[in-house]
């Protein structure tokens, strides 16, 4: 409470300082500037331009016929305008007197020719073109692609147009199947740093311990409403230096719309052939101003989406004892006599297949963005936030009649076990931001929160036999972050070709919770204690059943988490245009965990312009991740029984514990990394671009989630206290490998206007990517016999060659009055992966080509409607082999492109 109260005292008084400023400063007159934006090719008028007073509020919109009007402080100003789908342009009036009118048509050039956008990610200097900027920075505009593309959140997009971007649902995943992990360059999700305008966003509550990503947290972009967003801005460097933790494989930036007066809605709905996955979205956004020169931007989306199943034909036992026909004397024998008994029921096989595929969910979003001016000289209040829900119906595995955890007397004929979600996600940011004395001032602060709660129906606690309820409170996570933020910046441009300075600090706050289930979800009513002498000598489990709810058992009492971290930095950066074409940055970070201790990281960047047609460009930085908090406090205690009738209980116990203790397992302390690139970007042509950038990234103390040490294998005395913990088996979060990744991204557009006024636009994305584990694996010295089981070979497989190691996507577009085609074609390179284990083998899946295809056809100038599909020619992963299928439970790996098969979708657009 104390730190909350102090957070909205430095933000009233720094809003009392922009207030108060001395009042001949604020006193200045009002000049006005109008005119008419139009396009430069055809020069018809544009509507619902946005057009911006730099580093304010103030601003207005054109109207239908492209006009527009705004009053602005004299003397001088910059005007920016922007619109989807054509390249922002800046323009500076000098010498304007109060009252004076001064008329300024401005045309603007479609972003498909030039390939051209200015971008505010990775700099503080305002912005600049994304072809000259020292690092590499795609710019995706999001409107066009929400009304053509088949994908309906965010995830799904990137994953098809930005090649180094890589987001797979998962299946019988436990929390994972309601929360996508996304990755950049073949890293982990927790190596991606995600900003909304420019401010951090808070992570999600939930570890990713099963699945492709194991033991990673991400952020989770679903909630965000594809009609919120303006823009999306992926840097593909490191900029830790600059943002500070996470940002190793780079940075994504997210830019909420600022439109005003304009009413933008659209539904869409869509279908599997298979005749699952039905898909339902509607969106609405509208911007009003809010004053006279401030506005609201407000987004809301409802996204229902149904699950699938692609699992497989499965070799277990139903009903007759057994567990796999495989292990059977005789297996044709045990498949017919199943069989019989299955009939004889009344049953066919298919009602007992498992449910492999992608859960289903339902999303609730609002997004609002806005801001009020408070004087006239630019000094403003913005704000932004957001409130969504989520809930999820995910898949364990499948309960069959003759499972030891089945409940005859509730399921005779066995379960499929749900998992329920409620994931709570709510973020607000409010800042002030005005110049001071020459200095562009920006103080902020913003809280998110992530909250899980979990739920398991159709289940039972085996231990309770008949008397089990079948729905069971699991219990949950929660994590919350905190950041105020003082930024100052000032563009000196008589020094040199200009410099730009800047240097700030932050303060975080993050809070990571386990809330413990009911007593029915994780405890086993067969246990009582074993007593020799008067002494209790262990517990023994009577019964001989699996405990806990089936499918997820609930978080015990002492598994409960309430986890506080601060940290403070400071960080500057420079800017220095040694001449027009010749530009050098710098940046440094400085920051102190209240847990880990301090870092300094830095990065040097260059861009030289040779002629106006090629850029050479290159950077070298260091950078780090913070643990985090999911990672250093995540518990939890699973229980199982061995072939002895003894309990088994299988322990994730964080750093701080005694059995980290007694296994030499050290706190956990930051990834640290260094980040190399080189590339260039060329222009022959105005309508033509190619950008190409070479990377490695090294990783130093990277955290893994290690497999389970057996506590019998280790030495006596340790294994003696370990099992005073009650358990048999241990795993733990470690700082234990170092990787490099290597790689090359290519960006190509071609864009041609005609005489007819159509327009052909073609864009190419490539990026190669490889990932290694460098040297030995860090172990401790009490776990030398069981080291193997640090990083074992499964997982190293996954972590190396899990994600696409090449990913090719091709776009073409084609507009002709009304009507418009899209058709996209994306190669998703080769994976290997062992999803087998210690029964599996390694496995290598080829690459495939994946085509969408869509039409949008204009109804009228407000209307459109838009039908098409994805993966239209149903191209499949490859199938399992035997030994990686569960027995032919899982057909598919949930890799590439995902395992669904074709998706048809219609949509309508309005916009008025």
């Amino acid at each position: 409470m104390l730190i909350r109260n102090n957070i909205f005292g430095y933000l009233f008084m720094a809003v009392l300082f922009f207030l108060y400023l001395p009042q001949e400063s604020r006193a200045q007159q009002t000049a006005t500037v109008e005119g008419t934006v139009v396009d430069r090719a055809t020069g018809e008028g544009l509507p619902g331009v946005n057009i911006r007073l730099l580093d304010t509020s103030r601003g207005t919109v054109t109207d239908r016929d492209g006009r527009y009007s705004l009053d602005i402080p004299a003397g001088e100003a910059e005007l920016r305008y922007s619109y989807i789908g054509y390249e922002s342009r800046t323009e500076t009036l000098e010498d304007l007197s109060p009252g004076e009118v001064r008329t300024l048509d401005v045309s603007l050039t479609s972003s498909y020719i030039s390939g051209n956008e200015v971008v505010v990610t990775g700099t503080r200097s305002g912005g600049r073109s994304n072809l000259e900027s020292a690092v590499p920075i795609d710019v995706i505009s999001v409107e066009d692609l929400d009304t053509r593309a088949p994908q309906v959140d965010v995830n799904q997009l990137l994953t098809y147009v930005a090649p180094s971007f890589q987001s797979n649902r998962q299946s019988a995943a436990d929390e994972s199947e309601h929360n996508a992990p996304a990755s950049l360059r073949g890293m982990g999700p927790d190596q991606l740093l995600v900003l909304i305008n420019g401010k951090r966003r808070h992570t999600s509550s939930v570890i990713n311990l099963l699945g492709g990503k194991r033991g990673t947290v991400g952020t989770d972009m679903s909630v965000i409403p594809t009609a919120s967003i303006d823009r999306i801005e992926i840097l593909r460097d490191g900029a830790a230096a600059q943002y500070g933790s996470d940002a190793i494989a780079g940075v994504i930036n997210i830019i909420l719309k600022e439109d005003t007066g304009t009413l933008s809605t659209s539904a869409t709905a869509g279908v599997y052939r298979e005749g699952d996955g039905e898909t339902a979205k509607v969106n609405a956004n509208y911007g009003f101003t809010l004053g006279e020169e401030g506005y609201v931007n407000i987004t809301g989306s409802f996204i229902n989406r149904e699950p699938t199943n692609r699992t497989g034909d499965h070799d277990l036992h139903v009903y007759t004892p057994g567990f796999a026909y495989p292990f059977d004397e005789n297996p044709d024998e045990a498949l017919a006599e199943d069989n019989a008994e299955i009939q004889a029921r009344g049953k066919t096989r298919d009602d007992f297949k498992f449910h492999i595929g992608d859960a289903g969910m339902q999303i609730a979003s609002t997004f609002v963005n806005g801001a009020v001016p408070v004087d006239d000289q630019g000094t403003e209040v913005y704000f932004f936030g957001s409130l969504s829900n989520k809930q999820g119906t995910g898949f364990p595995f499948r309960r069959l009649p003759v499972d030891g955890g089945n409940v005859p007397e509730i399921y005779p004929h066995g379960f499929q076990p749900l998992t329920e979600s409620s994931i709570t996600d709510k973020s607000l940011t409010a800042g002030i931001r005005g110049t001071y004395r020459g200095w562009e001032v920006d103080f902020s602060n913003s809280f998110g929160r992530n909250a899980f709660d979990f739920r398991v129906t159709n289940s039972v606690n085996a231990t309770l036999g008949a008397s089990s309820p079948t729905a069971f409170d699991v219990g949950g996570f929660s994590f919350s972050q905190n950041v105020t933020g003082l930024t100052f910046a000032k563009r000196f441009g008589r020094a040199l070709s200009g410099i730009n300075v800047a240097f700030g600090s932050e303060f975080r706050v993050d809070n990571y919770g386990i809330n413990a289930g009911d007593e029915p979800s994780y405890r086993n009513y067969g246990v009582v204690d074993s007593v020799s002498n008067g002494v209790v000598v262990g517990q023994t489990d009577t019964l001989g059943r699996t405990a806990g709810s089936q499918g997820y058992p609930g978080f015990r009492p002492t598994d409960e988490v309430n986890a506080t971290r601060t940290n403070i930095a400071a960080f500057a950066d420079v800017e220095v245009n040694l001449t027009e074409d010749f530009l050098v940055t710098g940046a440094t970070r400085f920051e102190r965990y209240s847990d880990f201790g301090n870092t300094l990281n830095g990065k040097v960047s260059a861009r030289y312009l040779l002629g106006r047609f090629l850029t050479i460009r290159g950077a070298l930085n260091t950078g780090f991740r913070a643990p985090s908090l999911h990672q250093v406090y995540y518990n939890k205690v699973s229980s199982d029984f061995n072939a002895n009738n003894r309990l088994v209980q299988i322990g994730t116990f964080n750093n701080n514990s005694r059995p980290a203790d007694l296994l030499g397992i050290p706190d956990l302390t930051e990834e640290t990394s260094t980040n190399y690139s080189l590339g260039f970007t060329l222009r022959p042509f105005q309508n033509v671009s190619l950008t190409t950038d070479f990377y490695q990234i090294d990783v130093d103390d990277r955290i893994i989630l290690t497999s389970e040490f057996n506590v019998s294998e280790l030495p006596g005395t340790i294994a003696a206290e370990l099992r005073e913990y009650g358990v048999s088996a241990a795993n733990f979060f470690t700082n234990a490998i170092d990787t490099r990744t290597r790689g090359v991204d290519i960006v190509a557009t071609y864009n041609q206007p005609f005489a007819n006024d159509s327009q052909l636009n073609f864009s190419l994305g490539a990026n190669v990517n490889e990932v290694k584990v460098q040297g030995a694996v860090e172990t401790s010295p009490q776990l030398e016999e069981q080291a193997d089981l640090y990083l074992q070979p499964w997982d190293r497989l996954r972590l190396e060659e899990g994600d696409p190691q090449s990913k090719i996507s091709a776009t073409l577009q084609y507009d002709i009055g009304p009507l418009s085609a899209m058709v996209r074609g994306v190669r998703f390179g080769e994976v290997s992966l062992n999803t087998g284990g210690a029964f599996g083998e390694p496995q290598t899946y080829s690459a495939k080509f994946v085509t969408d295809l869509s039409l949008t056809y204009g109804l009228s100038e407000a209307l459109d409607v838009t039908a098409g599909g994805n993966n239209i020619f149903a191209v499949y992963p490859d199938e399992h082999r035997y030994a990686n299928s569960y027995f032919n439970v899982f057909k598919y790996p949930p890799s590439q492109h995902g395992f669904n098969g074709t998706y048809y979708f219609t949509k309508l657009t309005l916009k008025y």
